[in-house]
Protein backbone atom coordinates (compact mmCIF):
# COMPACT_ATOMS: atom_id res chain seq x y z
CA UNK A 1 0.00 0.00 0.00
CA UNK A 2 1.49 3.32 -1.01
CA UNK A 3 2.47 5.64 1.84
CA UNK A 4 -0.39 8.92 2.23
CA UNK A 5 1.15 11.90 1.91
CA UNK A 6 -0.69 14.66 4.02
CA UNK A 7 -1.75 18.37 2.82
CA UNK A 8 -2.98 21.30 4.29
CA UNK A 9 -6.55 19.91 4.32
CA UNK A 10 -5.24 17.56 6.99
CA UNK A 11 -4.08 20.18 9.27
CA UNK A 12 -5.33 19.44 13.24
CA UNK A 13 -4.53 23.01 14.55
CA UNK A 14 -3.67 26.35 13.05
CA UNK A 15 -0.46 26.24 14.21
CA UNK A 16 0.30 23.06 11.89
CA UNK A 17 0.40 25.85 9.70
CA UNK A 18 2.68 27.92 7.86
CA UNK A 19 3.15 30.44 4.94
CA UNK A 20 5.87 30.49 2.57
CA UNK A 21 6.47 32.12 -0.63
CA UNK A 22 8.95 34.03 -2.61
CA UNK A 23 9.49 37.54 -3.96
CA UNK A 24 11.21 38.07 -7.74
CA UNK A 25 11.71 41.62 -8.58
CA UNK A 26 13.48 43.00 -12.24
CA UNK A 27 17.23 43.39 -10.11
CA UNK A 28 16.86 39.34 -9.41
CA UNK A 29 17.16 38.85 -12.64
CA UNK A 30 19.55 41.33 -13.98
CA UNK A 31 22.42 40.01 -11.10
CA UNK A 32 21.47 36.51 -11.75
CA UNK A 33 22.34 37.11 -15.35
CA UNK A 34 25.34 38.80 -14.66
CA UNK A 35 25.85 35.60 -12.93
CA UNK A 36 24.94 33.40 -15.30
CA UNK A 37 27.78 34.82 -17.75
CA UNK A 38 30.77 34.90 -15.44
CA UNK A 39 29.47 31.25 -15.15
CA UNK A 40 29.55 30.60 -18.83
CA UNK A 41 33.06 32.50 -18.99
CA UNK A 42 30.68 35.34 -21.05
CA UNK A 43 32.83 37.66 -18.51
CA UNK A 44 35.71 37.32 -16.55
CA UNK A 45 33.94 39.00 -12.99
CA UNK A 46 30.64 40.29 -12.18
CA UNK A 47 30.32 43.62 -13.85
CA UNK A 48 26.91 44.79 -11.83
CA UNK A 49 27.68 47.04 -8.53
CA UNK A 50 25.61 45.62 -5.19
CA UNK A 51 22.54 47.15 -4.92
CA UNK A 52 21.89 48.32 -1.88
CA UNK A 53 23.56 48.68 1.24
CA UNK A 54 22.85 47.65 4.88
CA UNK A 55 23.61 49.65 8.19
CA UNK A 56 25.88 47.53 10.04
CA UNK A 57 25.34 47.74 13.88
CA UNK A 58 28.35 47.15 16.04
CA UNK A 59 28.06 47.86 19.93
CA UNK A 60 24.36 49.81 19.26
CA UNK A 61 26.10 52.46 16.97
CA UNK A 62 25.70 52.52 12.91
CA UNK A 63 28.38 51.98 11.16
CA UNK A 64 28.59 53.52 7.66
CA UNK A 65 27.02 51.48 5.01
CA UNK A 66 28.17 47.75 3.94
CA UNK A 67 28.07 46.95 0.28
CA UNK A 68 25.79 43.83 -0.39
CA UNK A 69 25.19 41.68 -2.81
CA UNK A 70 21.04 40.33 -3.12
CA UNK A 71 20.21 36.90 -2.73
CA UNK A 72 19.23 35.67 -5.76
CA UNK A 73 16.37 33.36 -5.70
CA UNK A 74 15.77 30.22 -8.09
CA UNK A 75 12.98 32.07 -10.37
CA UNK A 76 15.29 34.63 -11.11
CA UNK A 77 18.35 32.46 -12.44
CA UNK A 78 15.47 30.48 -14.39
CA UNK A 79 14.76 33.76 -16.06
CA UNK A 80 18.06 35.15 -16.97
CA UNK A 81 18.41 31.21 -18.41
CA UNK A 82 15.64 31.65 -20.48
CA UNK A 83 16.78 35.14 -21.55
CA UNK A 84 20.50 33.66 -22.44
CA UNK A 85 18.29 30.07 -24.00
CA UNK A 86 21.03 28.28 -21.77
CA UNK A 87 20.13 24.65 -20.91
CA UNK A 88 21.65 22.73 -17.82
CA UNK A 89 22.52 19.00 -18.55
CA UNK A 90 23.43 16.64 -15.82
CA UNK A 91 27.02 14.78 -15.75
CA UNK A 92 26.50 11.03 -15.43
CA UNK A 93 29.43 10.29 -13.25
CA UNK A 94 28.94 12.66 -10.70
CA UNK A 95 25.14 14.19 -11.20
CA UNK A 96 26.24 17.57 -11.19
CA UNK A 97 24.22 20.14 -13.24
CA UNK A 98 26.48 21.91 -15.78
CA UNK A 99 25.05 25.21 -17.51
CA UNK A 100 25.92 25.49 -21.28
CA UNK A 101 24.55 27.88 -24.05
CA UNK A 102 22.45 25.93 -26.86
CA UNK A 103 22.77 28.74 -29.02
CA UNK A 104 26.20 30.45 -29.03
CA UNK A 105 24.96 33.04 -32.59
CA UNK A 106 21.52 33.81 -31.07
CA UNK A 107 22.22 35.27 -27.10
CA UNK A 108 23.77 38.68 -27.98
CA UNK A 109 20.56 39.12 -29.81
CA UNK A 110 18.35 38.15 -27.06
CA UNK A 111 20.19 40.24 -24.96
CA UNK A 112 19.14 43.41 -27.38
CA UNK A 113 15.72 42.10 -27.66
CA UNK A 114 15.58 42.08 -24.02
CA UNK A 115 16.85 45.82 -23.36
CA UNK A 116 20.55 44.66 -21.70
CA UNK A 117 23.66 45.89 -22.27
CA UNK A 118 25.53 42.95 -23.17
CA UNK A 119 28.48 44.63 -21.07
CA UNK A 120 27.62 46.03 -17.80
CA UNK A 121 24.01 44.09 -17.54
CA UNK A 122 21.97 46.89 -16.87
CA UNK A 123 19.09 48.03 -18.69
CA UNK A 124 19.77 50.23 -21.52
CA UNK A 125 15.92 50.53 -23.23
CA UNK A 126 13.37 50.54 -20.65
CA UNK A 127 10.69 49.05 -22.93
CA UNK A 128 12.14 46.07 -24.57
CA UNK A 129 12.66 45.35 -20.61
CA UNK A 130 9.52 45.94 -19.42
CA UNK A 131 8.09 43.67 -22.42
CA UNK A 132 11.28 40.79 -21.41
CA UNK A 133 9.98 41.04 -17.51
CA UNK A 134 6.24 40.65 -18.36
CA UNK A 135 7.27 37.43 -20.53
CA UNK A 136 9.57 36.33 -17.85
CA UNK A 137 7.06 36.88 -14.95
CA UNK A 138 3.34 36.09 -16.89
CA UNK A 139 3.52 32.44 -16.60
CA UNK A 140 4.38 30.19 -13.40
CA UNK A 141 7.45 29.06 -15.41
CA UNK A 142 9.55 31.69 -17.06
CA UNK A 143 9.85 32.14 -21.10
CA UNK A 144 11.09 34.57 -23.52
CA UNK A 145 10.20 34.50 -26.61
CA UNK A 146 11.67 36.64 -29.56
CA UNK A 147 9.38 36.82 -31.75
CA UNK A 148 6.61 38.03 -29.41
CA UNK A 149 9.10 40.31 -27.69
CA UNK A 150 9.45 42.04 -31.30
CA UNK A 151 5.59 42.22 -31.59
CA UNK A 152 4.79 43.27 -28.23
CA UNK A 153 7.89 45.91 -28.89
CA UNK A 154 6.58 47.42 -32.29
CA UNK A 155 2.79 47.74 -30.87
CA UNK A 156 0.81 50.33 -29.52
CA UNK A 157 0.79 48.78 -25.73
CA UNK A 158 1.84 51.08 -23.32
CA UNK A 159 4.87 49.75 -21.68
CA UNK A 160 3.84 47.11 -18.63
CA UNK A 161 5.18 48.30 -15.17
CA UNK A 162 7.82 46.62 -13.89
CA UNK A 163 6.18 45.28 -10.86
CA UNK A 164 7.65 42.59 -8.36
CA UNK A 165 5.94 39.49 -8.29
CA UNK A 166 5.00 38.05 -4.65
CA UNK A 167 3.86 34.29 -4.50
CA UNK A 168 2.74 32.90 -0.74
CA UNK A 169 1.06 29.92 -0.14
CA UNK A 170 0.38 27.49 2.89
CA UNK A 171 1.47 23.90 3.75
CA UNK A 172 2.25 21.78 6.82
CA UNK A 173 5.11 22.16 9.13
CA UNK A 174 7.92 19.77 8.97
CA UNK A 175 6.71 18.58 12.64
CA UNK A 176 2.98 18.40 11.78
CA UNK A 177 3.68 16.56 8.83
CA UNK A 178 5.25 13.63 10.20
CA UNK A 179 2.92 13.53 12.98
CA UNK A 180 -0.30 13.97 10.73
CA UNK A 181 1.58 11.60 8.07
CA UNK A 182 1.92 8.59 10.66
CA UNK A 183 -2.34 8.92 12.08
CA UNK A 184 -2.73 8.80 8.46
CA UNK A 185 -1.02 5.63 7.42
CA UNK A 186 -2.03 3.67 11.01
CA UNK A 187 -5.39 4.75 10.02
CA UNK A 188 -5.17 3.04 6.56
CA UNK A 189 -3.41 -0.13 7.53
CA UNK A 190 -6.24 -0.82 10.41
CA UNK A 191 -9.03 -0.37 7.81
CA UNK A 192 -7.07 -2.52 5.15
CA UNK A 193 -6.76 -5.10 7.56
CA UNK A 194 -10.62 -4.79 8.54
CA UNK A 195 -11.26 -5.23 5.15
CA UNK A 196 -9.01 -8.06 4.81
CA UNK A 197 -10.32 -9.95 7.89
CA UNK A 198 -14.29 -9.45 6.53
CA UNK A 199 -13.42 -10.64 3.46
CA UNK A 200 -11.85 -13.78 5.22
CA UNK A 201 -14.84 -14.22 6.61
CA UNK A 202 -17.47 -13.89 3.99
CA UNK A 203 -14.89 -16.26 2.03
CA UNK A 204 -15.71 -19.48 5.37
CA UNK A 205 -18.97 -18.42 5.35
CA UNK A 206 -19.50 -19.36 1.79
CA UNK A 207 -18.18 -22.90 2.85
CA UNK A 208 -20.10 -23.49 5.40
CA UNK A 209 -23.20 -26.06 4.80
CA UNK A 210 -25.33 -25.14 7.45
CA UNK A 211 -25.78 -22.71 10.49
CA UNK A 212 -27.73 -22.89 14.17
CA UNK A 213 -30.19 -20.27 14.53
CA UNK A 214 -31.33 -18.47 18.08
CA UNK A 215 -33.69 -21.11 18.55
CA UNK A 216 -31.11 -24.16 18.15
CA UNK A 217 -32.81 -25.31 14.64
CA UNK A 218 -30.27 -26.38 12.21
CA UNK A 219 -30.55 -24.43 8.96
CA UNK A 220 -29.27 -25.83 5.64
CA UNK A 221 -27.84 -24.58 2.50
Amino acid sequence: MPELVPTVADAETKSDIVEIGWELFPEHILEALDLLMVHLCIHEKLVRKPVYARPKLHTGKILDPVPMRRAIPNKAISAAARILWVGRSYAPQDGMAYWHVDNWGTWKQRLILAGIDQKTCEVDNHRRWAFCYMQLTEERNPHFSQTRQVKLIDSNLPTPDLVPKVHQRKVLTNKAKTRIKKKLNDKAKCEQQEQEERGFTMHNLGTVSSVTDRFGRRIDY
